[in-house]
């Protein structure tokens, strides 16, 4: 590997290196050129807040002229909350002013994109019935005993919504039912944390809990349900909930299982206009959300993608969602089997056995993401490809699906850090989303930069607050920079309007009224040059590193790294299964990226389809650091002969690999190793990167501070 080191005297700024590219003179002409003006693609931009309807063409026209004026690219809009103004969201009047923006953006050579809701969630508006919105499980329970006829009414299930700290409608009266289950009746033995493991996760939640295995001496053998003693009654219960059943001896409960809307909603906005979230699992009802919010929009007079470039979802904040008219018929497609012999594990049930329960478990999350990931994250970059527009979001893990897997679907991933506080944020989400562009394809990663609390919104941020974080981000990774936020302000006439507009106490107020805004020309010059050359050439990295196969997501929880010199990516376990090949010896992206070494987390469980892929790439020539031997598969596929081919497998690559006294296992064409990533480039030629070897004062001193 090419290594370059450097003399470091002084250092201004930012130093970039790019190698491996041979410019001819032209070329070089023209990357000096663009650097010197780069280019509007590269000019950082803003979230653009619209605050509940207070806004006006001759608002949008000033805002957009002075982007213009002092360098930026463009902004993306944001329908938020406020103060209420005349103009509803998704109104004739609304359209009218949103293609006026983009018309306006397409003159002056900028490039707005849309979130596509009300407020910053993920997707929704009033046209979502209670039918196509967010759904989870319910069920009521009723006590009976046989042996002999039972006729009795079934109470419907409880639908209010789960009260956590989102907001949610709660006046909807959605219900249908799913299947009705005559079960044993149980202690409280229950399985651990079954709320979570079944995907109705709160907006803030620690994933670990949904990882923990029940143990097994916390259900007593009484509590649990053998899978013959479960009996489906759903054709004895007719539409009124009349149960006539001649139920066997014993005591029994009767479990009425159904779905009914989360109630999550748009959010914030305005009242007047706010709707329901979309379901997540099912394309037919995304593509109503798309045609009822975008294709209005992209049908207007003089609307093209030169001037309304890209559409948009912004962090998941809707909660979890764990039904969907399409998720039985997903599960069996995707697992293999029907879910619905396994449904009352959902209430907390052990049926079978533990491992068993929670194997179903892991399958029923493992779907859950599966549709989050190709219904709704890929099929809205489809549909933006589609029309000839990209699309980006910031998909990291928020409930039951892989964030990891989900940056990498999008066209231009986001990472967010905030103004204040630590650094961490801004390496963590700007390695997570420049590592799914780096492998899955792509150049932009952008990014929701300087969100900020009260106490750091109030008109007290100018460049020099700002540099270090954006710094910061470019060092790992983020490559364009997007502004939290600017808010339109449709008032020029009156001084007493001044400094104008705000979302709230959110955000660093980067606003036209700032006193230093047509002096930041210089200032947004920087972060376009910043940003146009770090979009150049190709990230050069020596591992790759997978993310925990988990749902929820793991991939900002789990931290990676390698000495100075090296650097590295992160990717998804699905695109490790999927996407990998091995050429040569080195593993390849879809990017074209090629590494030398492919790094595992330690894995006790792992999925039959990952281990079979994971031999292949080893056997191709790969070579996978562990530091852990699987013990057994996840899920009810091929159960429970799953458990003995993932042994036979792991005893046929592993060997007797053990990290001590065995550290290498050829296998095939390739090699297992049981040591630190370090260990292993060294030991396979692969020098780092850069050296730098400093002088003066900061002799033997890294990092250097400027």
């Amino acid at each position: 590997m090419k290594t370059t080191r450097l003399l470091i005297i002084i250092i201004s700024f930012s130093v970039f290196l790019v190698q491996g590219i041979s410019l001819d003179a032209q070329e070089k002409s023209s990357l000096d050129a663009q650097f010197l003006n780069p280019p509007g693609e590269y000019r950082s931009t803003v979230l653009w807040f619209w605050n509940n309807g207070m806004f006006n063409k001759e608002g949008i026209t000033g805002d957009l002229e002075a982007m213009k004026r002092v360098g930026l690219g463009g902004g993306k809009i944001f329908n938020g909350a406020g103060i209420e103004g005349p103009v509803r969201f998704a109104s004739d009047e609304w359209f009218e002013l949103t293609a006026h923006a983009a018309r306006e953006a397409d003159r002056l050579g900028l490039k707005i994109g849309l979130n596509m809701t009300e407020g910053f969630t993920a997707a929704g508006g009033p046209w979502i019935t209670p039918e196509q919105s967010m759904q989870r499980v319910v069920w009521s329970e009723t006590e009976v005993e046989g042996p002999g006829p039972v006729p009795i009414t079934l109470e419907k299930p409880d639908v209010t919504p789960i009260d956590t700290k989102v907001f949610k409608l709660m006046n909807i009266k959605f219900y249908r039912d799913i299947r009705v289950y005559g079960v044993p009746q149980v202690g409280e033995s229950r399985i651990m944390y079954s709320d979570l493991k079944s995907g109705m996760m709160p907006h803030h939640f620690d994933p670990a809990k949904a990882l923990l295995k029940t143990p097994a001496d916390s259900v007593a053998p009484t509590d649990i349900i053998p899978g013959s003693r479960l009996i489906d009654l759903t054709e004895h219960m007719d539409e009124n909930g009349n149960l006539k059943w001649d139920a066997p001896p014993g005591k029994w409960t009767i479990l009425r299982m159904g779905t009914a809307s989360t109630g999550a909603c748009t959010r914030p906005g305005s009242e007047k206009t706010r709707g329901l979230e979309a379901d997540k699992f099912n394309r037919e009802t995304v593509q109503f959300h798309f045609e009822n919010l975008c294709k209005p929009l992209l049908d207007k007079e003089g609307v093209n993608t030169k001037g309304l470039g890209y559409f948009a979802v912004d962090s998941w904040e809707a909660d979890g969602q764990n039904w969907s008219p399409v998720l039985a018929a997903e599960f069996e497609k995707r697992r293999g089997y029907s879910l619905y012999p396994y449904l009352p594990v959902l209430t907390g049930r052990v049926v079978e056995s533990i491992d068993v329960s929670e194997r179903f478990l892991w399958d029923f999350r493992r779907t859950i993401a599966d549709c989050i990931y190709a219904n709704f994250y890929v099929f809205l970059q489809e549909l933006c490809e589609k029309h000839g527009m990209t699309f980006s979001s910031e998909p990291y893990t928020r409930a039951a699906f892989d964030g990891m897997a989900a940056a990498e679907a999008v066209g231009v991933p986001i990472a967010t850090f905030w103004q204040g506080g630590g650094v961490s944020r801004a390496h963590n989400e700007g390695k997570w989303s420049s590592s799914a562009v780096n492998v899955a394809g792509g150049k932009v990663v952008s990014s929701e930069a300087f969100p900020a609390i009260r106490s750091r919104s109030g008109w007290v941020n100018h460049p020099w607050t700002f540099k270090m974080k954006s710094d910061y981000a470019y060092a790992s990774g983020v490559n364009l920079i997007s502004f939290h936020c600017m808010s339109l302000q449709p008032w020029d006439h009156k001084l007493v309007h001044k400094p104008g507009m705000t979302f709230r106490h959110w955000g660093s107020q980067y606003s036209r009224h700032n006193t230093w805004w047509e002096q930041s020309l210089g200032w947004q010059q920087y972060l376009a040059r910043c940003n146009f050359m770090l979009q150049q050439g190709r990230f050069q990295s020596e591992a790759l590193f997978m993310t925990p196969e988990e749902i929820p997501g793991l991939e900002l929880r789990v931290r990676y790294s390698l000495p100075f010199g090296y650097d590295w990516d992160m990717t998804s376990a699905r695109m490790v299964r999927d996407e990998l090949l091995v050429k040569e010896g080195m593993i390849c992206a879809p990017s074209g990226m090629k590494y030398h070494v492919l790094i595992l987390p330690e894995i006790e469980e792992i999925s039959l389809p990952l281990l079979k892929k994971l031999r292949k790439l080893v056997a191709d020539g790969a070579k996978l650091v562990v530091s852990s031997r699987p013990k057994t598969s996840r899920g009810l596929e091929n159960y429970p002969g799953c458990k003995t081919e993932v042994r036979d497998i792991v005893s046929e690559m592993w060997q007797n690999l053990d990290g001590s006294k065995v550290k290498e296992q050829a296998y095939g064409l390739g090699k297992l190793y049981w040591a630190s990533g370090e260990e292993v480039l060294k030991k396979l030629g692969a020098q780092p990167d850069v050296i730098v070897e400093a002088e003066g004062e900061n002799s033997g001193k890294l990092p250097i501070n400027y």
